[in-house]
């Protein structure tokens, strides 16, 4: 922000909007679960299910009787409700209120929440740090230097940083590909889910909106933590004799990860006709499943929940196919000359350009070993499911 003010030679925001949103911007995943996304998609998916049956013969469409909060949501209810959050910004004069209001600023709030906002500047150099991956090799201060504003206060970079911003989006995809679709974090993540799930279904986790607002009212919501889950998952493991569930649990605890049964690749244009790798991946799991080869509950489909970019070559589709408030979230560039930003995609000298309308379409199918099961059957499981794919 104090780039912009630079670049465009005029105070855009004061030393009091800059405080306002760098606190908004350490708050912006304040609502994320222990665990993060696995946890969010195993509690919507538990509370997707409990619906009431209508009364006295209405016919009317059935209601949830419990729903469950999107971490943004979440976030915005824990700086409402929190009172340690309250007592904070009460000290310095300020209210959740005008916090939250940095999120809906036209134009501004893409600092906080977009495909290149605050948190995607950073995170590759952190995931860089903690994995030893060198991915985050990104000239980042040069990027944060060029940002600026369009004639219609968009954010956007200089069209200095045009190249920097490239180079970011190729990263950052060859970052979704080595680490968080790793192929262990993938079968861990899947074990992780269904821990979370058997601890929502024994009641152990009472994540509803209402009991998720009493906690944070009662200020105990922070002592939902990842160690707290652990010992839920130890406990589980002591008590339950579901020898599937059993593994998972273990495959978390000790690492004993599922296993890839195999890996379906491909770089290509959308089209029709063209069998997805996922639909490839679950005739291979039916078929196996069919042969008698293993428990269907011990094999498992995986493919990328989500994307790195709104147009991007991984889970995005093209940008001729998003909706404006997407449009709004692509990464923007002022060219030279120009009042008006463009979205870099749109740029036909932009790699990011030249890949938007290429698909990368990748999933794997998993096997859950049985506790002491040797490794023949993998194998076993690993030729059949060769032998699906070259007939296919």
């Amino acid at each position: 922000m104090e780039a912009i003010n630079r670049n465009r030679a005029r105070e855009d925001f004061s030393q009091e909007d800059i405080q306002l949103f760098r606190i908004a911007a350490l708050f912006h995943d304040l609502g994320h679960y222990p665990f993060s996304h696995t946890t969010e998609h195993a509690v919507e998916d538990h509370y997707s299910n409990n619906f009431f049956a209508p009364e006295d013969g209405d016919e009317r469409q059935t209601s949830f009787t419990k729903s469950s909060f999107d971490h943004e949501k979440l976030g915005h209810v824990i700086l409402r409700f929190d009172p340690d959050i309250s007592a904070i910004l009460d000290d310095h004069d300020l209210s959740s209120g005008d916090v939250a209001d940095r999120f809906l600023e036209p134009g501004k709030r893409t600092i906080l929440s977009s495909d290149l906002d605050c948190d995607r500047l950073d995170y590759l150099r952190r995931t860089a740090l903690h994995s030893g991956a060198p991915y985050g090799s990104v000239d980042v201060d040069f990027i944060i230097s060029q940002a600026t504003l369009d004639k219609g206060k968009r954010f956007c970079f200089g069209h200095k940083a045009f190249r920097a911003v490239d180079h970011l989006l190729v990263s950052r995809f060859f970052d979704f590909s080595q680490i968080p679709f790793h192929k262990t974090v993938a079968s861990l993540e899947w074990s992780l889910e269904e821990a979370v799930k058997a601890c929502l279904e024994a009641g152990l986790l009472p994540y509803s909106q209402d009991e998720v607002v009493e906690l944070i009212k009662a200020g105990e919501w922070w002592m939902q933590d990842e160690p707290h889950f652990i010992n839920l998952f130890r406990q589980l493991l002591a008590s339950s004799s579901d020898q599937v569930l059993r593994d998972h649990l273990e495959a978390v605890l000790f690492r004993r990860a599922a296993k890839e049964i195999c890996l379906v690749e491909s770089f290509s244009k959308p089209a029709k006709g063209i069998v997805s790798a996922r639909e490839k991946c679950e005739r291979v799991r039916a078929a196996l499943v069919s042969d008698g080869m293993a428990d269907p509950s011990r094999l498992y489909v995986w493919s990328p929940k989500f994307r790195y970019a709104k147009s991007s070559p991984v889970a995005g589709r093209p940008a001729s196919e998003l909706s404006d408030e997407e449009r709004f979230e692509l990464i923007h560039v002022l060219p030279r000359g120009k009042k008006k930003a463009v979205p870099l995609v749109s740029i036909e000298s932009s790699l990011a350009g030249q890949l938007s309308p290429t698909r990368y379409d990748t999933a794997r199918v998993y096997y859950l070993s049985e506790t002491g099961q040797s490794g023949e059957l993998l194998e076993q499981l690993r030729n059949r499911a060769d032998a699906l794919l070259a007939e296919a």
